[in-house]
C-alpha cells in the first residue's frame, strides 16, 4: 500500500471515527522518506494524525502535531487553510486547560489565517473560539458583543439554510448561553439557546451539536427543570460516540451527575462520576479530575458527610494549585468555606471565603466573587463581627451594582 493508498484509506476511517486506525495508517506512510511525499499530502496526514490524538484525548500528542503543521512556511491555500484549523485546536486545548494566554494567542492566529484565505466559515467559527475565551477569563462585555456580531455576520455573509451557516450559529449561540447563563440570566439564556432549535437541525458537526445540547441541559439543571436536563444530555453521548470525542463521555456524564444528584438519585449520579473519574484518568485530565472530586465531596454533603467532603474538596484544591487554576481554586475554596461554616469553625470559613473572593476576582469573575462576599458576610455575623460584616456585603453591593440586594 502507497502512502498515497494509506492516506485515502486514514480519511475514510477518520469518516468513520475510527481514530486509531487513522493514526496506524497515518504512521505508516509518515514513514517513508519525506523527499517522496510532496507537501500536500505530508499536511493532510500530520492533520488526520494529530486530529485523531485530539479526538482521543491524546492532547499532548495532538498539540506537537498541531505546532508542527503551524511551523512549516510558505503553504499554499490548501494548506493554509488546514494550519487555520490547526490553530483553533491548538487554541480549544489550552483553553480547557485554562492556559488561556495560550488559548488567545492560538484563536487570534486561527483567525488570521482564514481572514488570509477569505474563510468566511472559519473567520466566524474561530471568533466564537475567541469569544469563548474572553468569557472565561472575565472579558464578558467583549465577548457579548463579539458572539451577537457573528450572528449578525453569519446571517449577512453565509447562505441562508446552510449547513455552514447553521453550524456557526449553533457555535455562537452555544457560546452566548454560556455568557448570559454565567451572567444569572437564565431566562434569556434558554431564549438564545432555543432559538437555534431549527439550524440545529442542519448541523452535522457532532461536538458542536453536542455542546449546544449540554449547554441548554446546563441551564435547565440550575432552574430544576432536571427532566429536560436529562433529556438533552440523553441526546449528546450518541453524538460524541459517533465522532468518537472521548473527551465529551467526561462533559457528558459530569452534567448528567449534577442532574441526578440534584434529583435525589444518589447512586446513578455516583455511576456518572465514576464514568467521568474513568476518562479523567484514563485521559490525565488533570482539570476534569479535580471537578470530579468535588462532585464526588457535593454527595458526601448531600450524605451529611461534611469531613469526607472536606477531604475529597482539599484534594481537587491540590490539582487545582499545581495548574495555577484560578478558578478551580475559587470553587473549591467557597465550598470549603461553606463545610466550615455549617460545622460552626468560623475561623477557617473566613480563610477560604476570603481566598474564594481573591480567586475570582482574579479571574475577574465579579458575580461569583460577590456571591462569595455574601458568604463571607454570614461567617463574620456568627463571628459576631458586625462592622466587618457590614463592610463586607457594602463592597458586594458595590461590585454588583446598585441594583442589587444581596
Amino acid at each position: 500500500m502507497t502512502a498515497g493508498d494509506r492516506l485515502f484509506a486514514a480519511q475514510a476511517a477518520a469518516r468513520e471515527a475510527r481514530h486509531a486506525e487513522v493514526i496506524r495508517l497515518c504512521d505508516e506512510a509518515l514513514a517513508v522518506p519525506p523527499a517522496e511525499l510532496d507537501a500536500e499530502t505530508l499536511s493532510e496526514l500530520a492533520f488526520l494524525r494529530a486530529d485523531s490524538l485530539w479526538h482521543l484525548g491524546r492532547w499532548a500528542e495532538a498539540a506537537a502535531g498541531f505546532r508542527h503543521i503551524c511551523a512549516v512556511e510558505g503553504h499554499e491555500p490548501p494548506l493554509r487553510a488546514r494550519v487555520g484549523r490547526a490553530w483553533r485546536l491548538l487554541g480549544e486545548m489550552a483553553r480547557r486547560s485554562h492556559a488561556f494566554p495560550e488559548a488567545l494567542d492560538a484563536a487570534l492566529r486561527a483567525i488570521g489565517a482564514a481572514g488570509e484565505l477569505g474563510d468566511d466559515v472559519g473567520l466566524l467559527f474561530g471568533r466564537v473560539a475567541l469569544a469563548r475565551i474572553y468569557s472565561d477569563v472575565g472579558r464578558d462585555d467583549e465577548a457579548d458583543l463579539l458572539l451577537r456580531g457573528i450572528l449578525r455576520d453569519a446571517a449577512d455573509r453565509l447562505p441562508e439554510r446552510s449547513p455552514d451557516r447553521a453550524l456557526v450559529v449553533i457555535a455562537a449561540r452555544t457560546a452566548l448561553g454560556l455568557l448570559l447563563f454565567r451572567r444569572q440570566r437564565l431566562d434569556e439564556a434558554l431564549d438564545i439557546l432555543h432559538a437555534g432549535a431549527d439550524d440545529a437541525t442542519r448541523v452535522t458537526h457532532g461536538i458542536t451539536l453536542a455542546a449546544w445540547h449540554r449547554q441548554i441541559a446546563i441551564v435547565h439543571e440550575v432552574r430544576q427543570d432536571y427532566s429536560a436536563a436529562v433529556y438533552h444530555l440523553d441526546v449528546a453521548p450518541d453524538l460524541y460516540e459517533r465522532v468518537g470525542y472521548e473527551p465529551g463521555r467526561y462533559d457528558v456524564y459530569w452534567s448528567l451527575s449534577l442532574s441526578y444528584t440534584h434529583l435525589g438519585d444518589l447512586s446513578t449520579a455516583r455511576l456518572c462520576l465514576e464514568q467521568t473519574q474513568d476518562v479523567a484518568i484514563r485521559l490525565g485530565m488533570q482539570l476534569e479530575l479535580g471537578k470530579t472530586k468535588s462532585s464526588f465531596a457535593e454527595l458526601a454533603l448531600r450524605e451529611g458527610d461534611y469531613r469526607a467532603a472536606i477531604g475529597l474538596f482539599r484534594q481537587d484544591i491540590l490539582i487545582g494549585r499545581e495548574l495555577g487554576d484560578q478558578q478551580a481554586l475559587g470553587h473549591c475554596n467557597r465550598k470549603l468555606a461553606e463545610c466550615h461554616r455549617i460545622m460552626g469553625e468560623l475561623v477557617p470559613a473566613e480563610r477560604h471565603a476570603g481566598a474564594s473572593v481573591r480567586n475570582f476576582e482574579a479571574m475577574r469573575r465579579l458575580s461569583e466573587a460577590s456571591q462569595v462576599r455574601v458568604l463571607l458576610g454570614r461567617v463574620l455575623v456568627e463571628a459576631g463581627r458586625l462592622d466587618e460584616a457590614e463592610t463586607c456585603l457594602a463592597q458586594c453591593r458595590e461590585q454588583l451594582g446598585p441594583e442589587s440586594r444581596p
